[in-house]
Order: structure tokens, then C-alpha cells, then sequence
């Protein structure tokens, strides 16, 4: 991986991008979800060895974290951290994280090629309403991802509308499973979007029954609570409750490369509700 040969437009282009976020949290006037999930994603690359993946402005975004442990993290986060209800941008009175040095290579690709093994990997795609991005949803691509996940790592992916758009959420879930990982979906509610899913997942033997009673058990996040003004353990164990028939299907599909149904499943039903 390579850094972009004008990092003039790309920091013009980053800063576009951040600029468009921070919009659109003034607007959602919901300043503590944005802020905590932040702060939760931060502490995770400050104590683990962390892969962040995800899209901005249709462009498959990476980057490289100096120091101790060997961090990739996308340019959309790239020194920006929600402090308070007005500022969006760090600066260096606000407590450094990490030191990123930013790659934007397709992300199939850089997983192909890559040989590292992270901690913790955050997939934050858009959802697969493209051949560009349904690929990014594939079987195939989480074999990758397992090859590049430590033996006792966890992957939190977002999975689109768990409501709006049910079957093509289980259907990542179903297609993540075929990968060979162990399984946990989770939602919440996300301002202007509605009820939203992600999957937890991991490749080690420990049963899910365990996973769910360590959430269970859950009692801080290692956080100092004076820092979150939304999140708490007891809303994030709720989080994994879903309604009747949310998890139910009659369909057995998964999402190949060469067959990815998850595409026209998603713009047959997506926002349907």
C-alpha cells in the first residue's frame, strides 16, 4: 500500500468528508451517541492492535497508526474526535490517540495483500447497494478478514437495517457464518436512519452462549463513566435484544462473489417500512 500521489486533494477531500459529519450530528442533535461511539472506537485503537475499514465518498479508505501496536484506521477518523457539543475538530490540548499516516487502497485488495494480524477489525462499509460494494459483503471477503484476525480477536461489522431492510441483514449474517466465525447481531437506534444492525464476530472456539454471558457480566467499559453521556453497559446489553421474528427467516442465501444475491435483495426490500 502506497500513500496518494496528491496529498493536497486528499486532505481537501478529507476535510470535506469530516465537515459533511460533523452536519450532520449538529442536525441529528444527538451529540452523545456520536460522541461515545467515537470515544469507545478510540480506546480500542489506543489498547489493541485495530483494523478500521470503511468507505468515504465511494473510495475504500485505510491508514497506517505509528507506535507500539500495529493500528490501520480510516481517513474519516483521522484526528477528529468529537470533545464537546461544539468543537469536532482535535486539536492539542485534546489527549492524543494515535499518530496515522493514512492509505486509500481498495479494501478487498488491501486485506488480500496485507500481512499483519489485528486484535480487534471495525468494517463500517456503506451498505451493499452497489457491485462495487455487495463484493465487500461477500463470503470470500470474510475468509479474508479471518486470515488477518488474531486467534482470540473480535470483528464488529456493520450490517445494515436489521427493519428497513431484515432479509439482506441476515443474510450478511448468515453469509459471515459460512466464513467459519461465531456470531452475535446487535442493533440501536441511529438518529435520521432508524433501527440499525451490526454483527459481532470472532474465529475462536469460545461458544457464543460464553460471548453472551461476558456481555451479560459486563459492567464498565474501561472508560471513565464521567465520559459517556449515552452509552452504559446496561444500553448495550439491550442492544442485542430483538423483536419477534427480527432474527426469523424462511431464506438460505448467502453472499458469494460470483453469486451475490445480497444485491438485489437489498434494493428488492431495503427501506421498504
Amino acid at each position: 500500500a502506497s500513500l496518494s500521489d496528491d496529498p493536497t486533494r486528499r486532505s481537501r477531500d478529507y476535510e470535506n468528508a469530516a465537515d459533511k459529519l460533523t452536519e450532520r450530528i449538529e442536525s441529528e442533535q444527538d451529540y452523545e451517541k456520536a460522541e461515545n461511539y467515537l470515544l469507545l472506537e478510540n480506546e480500542i485503537l489506543a489498547r489493541y492492535n485495530a483494523l478500521v475499514i470503511e468507505a468515504v465518498d465511494n473510495g475504500y479508505e485505510t491508514a497506517n497508526i505509528e507506535g507500539d501496536r500495529q493500528n490501520i484506521l480510516s481517513e474519516f477518523r483521522q484526528n477528529r474526535i468529537i470533545v464537546d457539543r461544539q468543537t469536532f475538530i482535535a486539536t492539542g490540548g485534546v489527549e492524543e490517540v494515535a499518530r496515522v499516516e493514512v492509505f486509500t487502497i481498495d479494501a478487498d485488495r488491501f486485506i488480500e495483500e496485507i500481512a499483519a494480524v489485528w486484535d480487534v477489525i471495525i468494517v463500517d462499509f456503506p451498505d451493499p447497494n452497489t457491485v462495487e460494494l455487495v463484493k465487500l459483503y461477500s463470503r470470500e471477503f470474510y475468509f479474508k478478514l479471518k486470515k488477518v484476525l488474531a486467534e482470540e480477536g473480535m470483528i464488529a461489522m456493520q450490517s445494515t437495517s436489521p427493519y428497513h431492510a431484515k432479509e439482506s441483514f441476515l443474510c450478511i449474517l448468515r453469509t459471515v457464518e459460512s466464513a467459519g466465525f461465531r456470531t452475535v447481531p446487535y442493533h440501536d437506534n441511529v438518529p435520521s436512519f432508524g433501527d440499525w444492525g451490526w454483527v459481532l464476530a470472532w474465529k475462536s472456539a469460545e461458544p457464543v452462549s460464553a460471548v453472551r454471558d461476558r456481555i451479560s457480566r459486563m459492567s464498565a467499559f474501561g472508560i471513565g463513566a464521567n465520559r459517556l453521556r449515552y452509552l452504559t453497559p446496561d444500553v448495550f446489553k439491550s442492544s442485542l435484544t430483538f423483536g419477534k421474528t427480527m432474527l426469523e427467516s424462511n431464506r438460505s442465501e448467502i453472499n458469494r462473489l460470483m453469486q451475490p444475491v445480497l444485491l438485489q435483495m437489498y434494493l428488492d426490500e431495503s427501506w421498504e417500512y
